[in-house]
C-alpha cells in the first residue's frame, strides 16, 4: 500500500471514530474501489477486536504465532540486523540535504541504502497495515497452503475460507485490466469479482479451459508482489519483487 491522501489526516487509531462519523455514499458493497484506508480501517479493527495495543499485536498473537512464521515481520524496521544484512535487499531514498556539488545529476553519495531502520521509525517503502509486512518465501508458502486448503490448523474455517475465495462486489473491467489479466479472464465462471482480502475472484482462460482463479496483488514504492491462486487445482503461485 502506497498510502493515501485520507492517512495523512487521520491518524489510524481515529478511523474507526472518525468514518463512523461520515455518511455513507453507497451501500455496504454496492461499488468496488480498492482503498489502502480501507486497510488501515480493518487494522484498527483487528486491533479493537484481538485486544491487542495494535494491529500489529494483533497479528502476531492471532496468525504469526499459531503458524509457526518466524520470518514474517510488521515492517522491515522490525527485522533483525544480521537478518535483514544476510536477506534483504537494501532500498534507496535521495537525501535533499546532500546534493552533488560536482555534477547536475546525483552522485551515489546522495542516495541513502538500507535495508532497516531504528524500532518505531519509519518503514521506508510501506504503509502499515496497508502494506508494510514482509515475509521470507518459505513462510508465504505457508500461507498460501492455508488459504488453499492443504494446511489443517484451525486457524481458518472451510466456510470461512469458501468466503474469502468468493467473489463478494462486482468489479469493472478497468480494474481487471489494472490487474494485468485481460486476456485471461471470463464472465463464464461468474462476474469480475473481489473476494474478501481478494483483488480479484473469477473465471481465467488456461489451456483451453476456464477455472476459478482468486489473485491478491500488492504495490508500494520499493516493493511489487502477486499471489495468485488456483483453489480447484489446490495450486498458487506467488511472485514478489523488490526495487532497488
Amino acid at each position: 500500500g502506497q498510502g493515501e491522501f485520507l492517512d495523512g489526516l487521520i491518524p489510524p487509531a481515529e478511523l474507526v471514530t472518525k468514518t463512523g462519523e461520515m455518511d455513507p455514499l453507497n451501500t455496504v458493497r454496492e461499488l468496488f474501489n480498492y482503498s489502502n484506508t480501507g486497510w488501515l480501517l480493518a487494522g484498527e479493527v483487528l486491533r479493537a477486536a484481538s485486544g491487542e495495543g495494535s494491529w500489529c499485536g494483533a497479528v502476531e498473537s492471532l496468525v504469526l504465532r499459531p503458524l509457526n512464521l518466524t520470518r514474517t515481520y510488521c515492517d522491515r524496521n522490525r527485522i533483525p540486523p544480521e537478518v535483514a544484512s544476510a536477506h534483504m535487499a537494501a532500498v534507496h531514498k535521495i537525501d535533499p540535504c546532500n546534493p552533488s556539488s560536482t555534477s547536475s545529476k546525483p552522485s551515489l553519495s546522495t542516495f541513502e541504502f538500507v535495508s532497516n531502520g531504528a524500532p518505531g521509525s519509519f518503514a521506508w517503502g510501506a504503509s502499515k497495515a496497508a502494506g508494510s509486512m514482509i515475509s521470507s518465501a518459505s513462510d508465504l508458502g505457508a500461507v498460501m497452503q492455508l488459504l488453499l486448503g492443504n494446511s489443517h490448523t484451525g486457524l481458518i474455517s472451510s466456510e470461512t475460507r469458501q468466503e474469502m475465495l468468493t467473489g463478494q462486489m462486482i468489479t469493472s473491467q478497468g480494474w481487471v485490466q489494472e490487474l494485468g489479466l485481460p486476456g485471461w479472464t471470463s464472465r463464464s465462471v461468474g462476474s469480475y469479482g473481489a473476494g474478501l482480502g481478494f483483488d480479484y475472484v473469477g473465471g481465467i482462460s488456461l489451456n483451453g479451459e476456464t477455472i476459478v482463479y482468486a489473485e491478491k496483488s500488492g504495490d508500494t514504492n520499493m516493493h511489487k508482489a502477486r499471489m495468485g491462486l488456483l483453489p480447484g487445482a489446490a495450486t498458487g503461485v506467488l511472485l514478489s519483487l523488490i526495487h532497488i
